[in-house]
């Protein structure tokens, strides 16, 4: 204790009482960035890793045995730990270590988010040559398909899942064509719930992978097929599924828009020739007010960031309904949800 008084008043007499303030607020008002920075970078190591669910699964877990088993350094390993004990994610006790609530919290509901952003890693790494004009997104960096079609899936389940198995239930929907279906998760869901078939495409091998591995998991290989192709080839989706009751579009115009509505509208086009009997479920981001975006409690602002990033845009709802109003189509049911910036567009 003396040490300590004694030490503030050497820092006191070096610096003087201003400026000694000024940096103590300094580093209270700006540590918190820099400390979230490290923390995603290390839980992001430490996921992938299997590390954190292993001890979510296990409530206890041993860093230097899981090390050994897995073929890691101890060291290196000790000292993410250690990390996030000091930040409050986890406990050590001994030779062991558990997740503190907040630890479990990040690997609950916000988990999705942490995965979909650690998709978009390679952009954020070269941040610097994007902005510099050196490099262009989806042309020298991509995103990362795995982690994108798993944080999209887990993200979706908490809350756009569960209202599309709803209309999917309420209006006996019983084939159905997921356009992107990422990991797989809708289509098992709703096979879960009763829609007796479940056909899904995506263009990234990764995500087909993870589709392929969910279904499996779930015991649906007979009753869900997942491929990687081109959604825009209608031709080729209308010989591989046959008659569909209803074809879903989740979070996947809007990367299609940079251009103009008009590739949209001409796939639209050609999936009600194709499927003249279907019915077509838009779920779409519906731009948000600017003070709900700047809004810091809730990740809007990364995800219109990622969005301006690589070109991807958001529309308004009134703006949604003017593409579908040029389409063949016409909206049966709507419904959006303002407070997350989500809309359901359900078609004829």
């Amino acid at each position: 204790m003396v040490g300590t008084i004694m030490d503030l008043i050497r820092l006191i007499r070096l610096l003087g009482p201003r400026r000694l303030l000024a940096l103590r607020r300094n580093y209270r008002l700006t540590l918190p960035a820099l400390r979230g920075y490290v923390i995603t970078t290390v839980f992001w190591s430490l996921l992938e890793e299997g590390f954190m669910d292993r001890l979510k699964d296990g409530g206890r877990l041993s860093p230097g045995a899981y090390a050994g088993e897995r073929g890691l350094d101890r060291g290196v390993l000790q000292s993410l730990c250690v990390y996030l004990e000091g930040a409050g994610l986890l406990a050590l006790e001994g030779d062991e270590c558990l997740l503190t609530p907040p630890g479990l919290a990040m690997l609950a509901e916000p988990r999705g988010i942490y995965e979909l952003v650690r998709g978009y890693r390679p952009l954020f790494d070269g941040l610097g040559d994007l902005l510099a004009g050196k490099i262009k997104y989806g042309v020298d960096i991509a995103k990362e398909g795995e982690w994108v079609a798993r944080g999209t899936g887990r993200l979706g389940s908490q809350l756009p899942f569960p209202i599309i198995a709803e209309v999917v239930r309420r209006r006996g929907y019983g084939r159905i064509l997921d356009l992107k279906c990422n990991d797989g998760a809708l289509l098992v869901m709703l096979a879960e719930r009763g829609a007796r078939r479940g056909f899904g495409i995506d263009d990234d091998p990764a995500a087909i992978k993870c589709a392929l591995s969910a279904v499996s998991a779930a015991g649906m290989g007979g009753r869900i097929d997942a491929w990687e192709g081109d959604l825009f080839d209608v031709g080729g989706l209308s010989e591989r599924c046959g008659d569909i009751d209803l074809i879903i579009a989740f979070d996947v115009f809007h990367e299609h828009l940079c251009g103009g509505p008009g590739k949209i509208v001409k796939l639209i086009g050609k999936l009600g020739v194709s499927f003249p009997g279907a019915h077509l479920l838009i779920a779409e981001f519906c731009r948000l007010p600017e003070e709900k975006v700047r809004n810091a409690s809730k990740p809007f602002l990364e995800h219109e960031l990622i969005h301006g990033l690589t070109g991807q845009k958001v529309l308004s709802e009134s703006e949604w309904e003017e593409l579908i109003a040029a389409t063949p189509y016409s909206i049966i049911e709507k419904r959006v949800f303002g407070l997350i910036g989500h809309g359901y567009f359900l078609l004829k």
